[in-house]
């Protein structure tokens, strides 16, 4: 504990050592320090709002931020627990910088706090502080902005030199505009062969008098390793001995420097433009010479394509015509063979091919030729079952499911592709047709030049193929309605004659015996003796007319099941699953009344799934889930059968398919051999619809009158 006499030696000692820190932190850092050291306590700290500025006496990162932030706030004598002393007494002044800053310190030992006059050193230590703490803030910002100035200076500066080359430039880039400009407004003009020659002219002459060379030239490339001049330009008096029109190796060069600057079409090389030096001055072409000659490519860039989107579009416009017409033989429902033709005709037109051809793939992995087109002078055979032995477009189409192309067929006599080579082709490419998810054939086009095939050519083919494929599709479509009209009428015929024979050979034929058992009852005479016997024949009657109306209700239930009607679909799966011969686990969202043909869909899947359960799948359990939601009902209905159902072998399954189909809904069947079988349906439901609370039959089943007469 400092003596009373040295306490202003102490306070000059904390400012000399506090105004020596160069930042605001450092001299929060340098007065806890000096002033627990003056004051020998354990802990001095610098509180400001919710964080602790500097202290010390406490290990790294054992600060406890929130006790001192408490005591800042709270302004009077506290105490602090420290590590290794205990309990200590705590004094606080406040600081007049920063706002709302604290002082804090804390000695042990018996009457650890502070005397008067130790008070009087921590205020004034305190008063010392927010001084030097205010006065670095106040250094640090004038810091902060001389070095923002020197910047800015420095910025100045740079943007002034930049500003002097950019005038510079500017002169220079107005004549390169104007170039520039001109040559644009021929691009801009053009539309034939004779525009483009004045504009492959001009470049060449404006780039070779922007740049100061002694020529320049517009060239395109091709055949290989050559390339074809097109323009030329030469400065007068030069002698410059390439010609319009002459194709040139690319390494030949007569000129003692040269530049040159790609023209891009389409992300291809289609040419270059070039200016060079045939005399032999001293002095080099411009800088950034080959950047300025590449503003005058993207001109011709621009003039190409568009004389390229010109004829590409001439060449749409027929492809959307022929595609319009036979999309209309589609959909008027032309025949197949008709509509074949015509598809291998407008291809073959379209395509500028030799042969077109619609082929057909078969089980045996051959094809069959159902359509050709050809030119006058060829004649296409249509074949069938072609193998696909050697090279072709048909066996590569059904190798990889994709649009292909050979460039060189090759097969033996017989074969697919030794077909059309007999008839002169050597080139083909063609597309799959693809009905429904499976591959059912293909259309090739045939050249007989090889490679004669432009990239696109698949693309467009298999527009084709998606037509014809939508006609097939619709084709089979019809037919399977047709089948399932058919299939209809011979159930309700079979239905009806199914009720016709049970109600004769069974119940009519127990009511003609019930009639003639009490006939003969009537008939008999009144012996007392004969009593017994008589209630005995009338209590058998009794009983076999109440066998007869369970009988006749299991037959109304066949063709409606009244419980379907009086409680809806769940209390009628309910019923179905308690009846069924095999354990049922019925999983079922609380749902209100459907739409009445929803309901009957519903159930009688439920039912013909069941069935097939117990006579075909040999199933332990099965397993039916029901939900719906405000657009869709969904049915499934899983066994643990021997599975392999299918539904071209009966079992029922056609006449659910046509049941749910008929409704809008899809039926989803998958049952493969020894792993059980799943159906799934879903059947739309309207938008508006809205559930009713369905109501359980009374005693949770349907009743009938044997029911009734049961209870009597």
């Amino acid at each position: 504990m400092p003596a009373p006499s040295l306490l202003p030696q102490q306070l000059v000692a904390f400012l000399e050592a506090v105004w020596s820190a160069r930042t605001e932190a450092a001299v929060a850092l340098m007065a806890v320090e000096r002033a627990a050291e003056a004051l020998d306590a354990e802990i001095a700290a610098i509180v400001c709002e919710n964080r602790v500025v500097a202290a010390v006496g406490y290990p790294e990162g054992a600060v406890p931020v929130r006790e001192l932030v408490l005591i800042a706030e709270d302004g009077a004598r506290h105490e602090l627990t420290v590590p290794g002393a205990g309990v200590c007494p705590v004094d606080t002044v406040m600081l007049d910088y920063p706002l709302v800053g604290t002082f804090i310190l804390a000695r042990a030992g018996p009457g650890g706090g502070l005397r008067h006059d130790e008070a009087s050193l921590l205020r004034g230590m305190a008063r010392v502080t927010s001084m030097a703490m205010r006065t670095q803030r106040l250094l640090d910002d004038e810091r902060a902005a001389r070095e923002e100035s020197d910047r800015q200076a420095a910025e100045n500066a740079r943007l002034l030199a930049e500003l002097t080359q950019r005038q510079a430039r500017l002169t220079e880039l107005a004549g390169e505009q104007a170039a520039l400009r001109r040559v644009a407004t021929l691009v801009a003009a053009s539309w034939g062969q004779a525009d483009a020659d004045r504009i492959f002219a001009a470049v060449a002459e404006e780039a070779g008098r922007l740049l100061r060379a002694d020529t320049g030239a517009v060239a395109k490339s091709g055949p290989p390793g050559c390339f074809t001049v097109l323009a030329v330009w030469t400065k007068p008096g030069m002698d410059f001995h390439f010609r319009v029109g002459e194709q040139l190796p690319i390494e030949e060069s007569s000129l003692r420097s040269m530049i040159g600057a790609p023209i891009m079409v389409g992300g291809r090389v289609w040419g270059l433009v070039t200016v060079g030096v045939i005399s032999s001055r001293s002095e080099a072409l411009p800088a950034g010479s080959e950047q300025r000659l590449a503003d005058f490519t993207g001109l011709l860039a621009t003039a190409i394509s568009n004389a390229q989107a010109r004829s590409e579009l001439a060449r749409l416009a027929e492809e959307q015509a022929a595609l319009r017409r036979v999309a209309t033989l589609v959909a008027t429902g032309t025949a197949a063979e008709d509509l074949f033709e015509a598809v291998t005709g407008e291809m073959r037109m379209l395509l500028n091919a030799g042969v077109t051809s619609l082929q057909r793939y078969e089980a045996d992995g051959t094809v069959t030729v159902l359509a050709a087109s050809s030119d006058p002078d060829t004649e296409v055979p249509l074949l069938s079952h072609l193998t696909l032995e050697g090279r072709s477009v048909a066996a590569a189409v059904l190798s990889s499911g994709r649009a292909a192309r050979i460039d060189e067929l090759e097969g033996p006599p017989g074969s697919q592709p030794g077909v059309f080579r007999g008839l002169g082709m050597r080139s083909s490419a063609g597309a799959p047709i693809v009905v429904e998810g499976r591959l059912w054939g293909v259309i090739i086009a045939h050249w007989r030049d090889s490679q004669a095939a432009s990239p696109d050519t698949e693309g467009r083919i298999a527009q084709f193929t998606q037509l014809v494929a939508t006609a097939i599709s619709n084709a089979a479509s019809r037919a399977q309605l047709a089948a399932s009209r058919a299939r209809i009428v011979v159930t309700a015929d079979e239905t009806r004659r199914r009720i016709e024979r049970n109600l004769h050979d069974g119940i009519q034929q127990r009511l003609v015996t019930l009639a003639l058992g009490l006939r003969t009852a009537q008939d008999a005479d009144a012996d007392p003796a004969e009593h017994a016997a008589l209630l005995a024949a009338m209590s058998q009657a009794g009983d076999e007319l109440v066998s007869i109306l369970d009988e006749l209700r299991e037959i109304s239930r066949g063709v409606h099941p009244a419980i379907l009607s009086q409680g809806g679909l769940g209390p009628a799966l309910r019923s179905l699953t308690r009846r069924a011969s095999v354990p049922t686990v019925l999983d079922i969202d609380e749902i209100g009344r459907l739409p009445q043909p929803v309901e009957v869909a519903a159930y009688y899947v439920a039912s013909e799934a069941l069935t097939n359960a117990v006579k075909h799948a040999n199933a332990t359990v099965v397993h039916v889930n029901l939900g719906v939601t405000d657009t869709t009902l969904r049915l499934s209905i899983d066994d643990d059968g021997d599975g392999g159902a299918d539904p071209a072998q009966g079992s029922g399954i056609i006449g659910l398919i046509d049941r749910v189909e008929a409704l809008g809904g899809q039926l989803t069947l998958r049952s493969p051999p020894g792993e059980g079988t799943s159906l799934v349906i879903e059947l739309p439901l309207e938008p508006s619809y809205r559930s009713t609370p369905a109501q359980d039959a009374p005693g949770g089943r349907d009743q009938g009158p044997g029911d009734l007469l049961r209870g009597q």
